[in-house]
Order: C-alpha cells, then structure tokens, then sequence
C-alpha cells in the first residue's frame, strides 16, 4: 500500500510513495524517489516492514579484564535500563 515501508530481496529499501500499473515508486533514507518496474518487484522477495509490530535488538559490547569483576553489576544495570526504557519488552 502507498505509505508502506518495504524492503525487496536485492536490498532496495524505502517509503511506497506511488503504485501504477506499471512501477512502483519508493523513496529510501536519503529522500531519492526510486522508480521500480513492477516487473521487478514481481521477480523477487518483498518485506513490508512497516507492518512489524516488534524487533530483535543486537549488540556486542567490549570490556577490559580489568572489568571482569564488575560484569554482574554491569549486566544489572543493563538489564534495568531496557526494563525502565521498554516496559512492554518480551524475553
């Protein structure tokens, strides 16, 4: 649908900002409208990622040995954080 954010399987992502019947028009983060033959998007994967209602959240963090003995207390701290930030989060 027009105002859906979609992200395509050759990693075209953006806004749907027109649907005709013959391109679809996205426009990505930088503001660029990108027109797109449907025949195209026919041909490969499609996400409407705009329809997602939750997401995984990844991140490696670095510590010196010298922090070891604090890891527990760090983690908590972590932890409580993403608890008072997101109340609604799933574990």
């Amino acid at each position: 649908y027009e105002g859906d954010e979609i992200e395509l399987g050759d990693g075209t992502h953006g806004i749907i900002t027109r649907m005709g019947l013959m391109h679809t028009d996205l426009r990505g983060g930088d503001e660029i409208i990108t027109r797109i033959p449907n025949s195209q998007i026919a041909t490969q994967r499609a996400r409407n990622v705009s329809r997602i209602n939750k997401c995984q959240v990844k991140q490696t963090l670095w510590f010196g040995y010298k922090d070891v003995g604090r890891m527990d207390a760090v983690v908590s701290e972590i932890k409580e954080e993403i608890r008072s930030s997101c109340p609604e989060l799933i574990t």
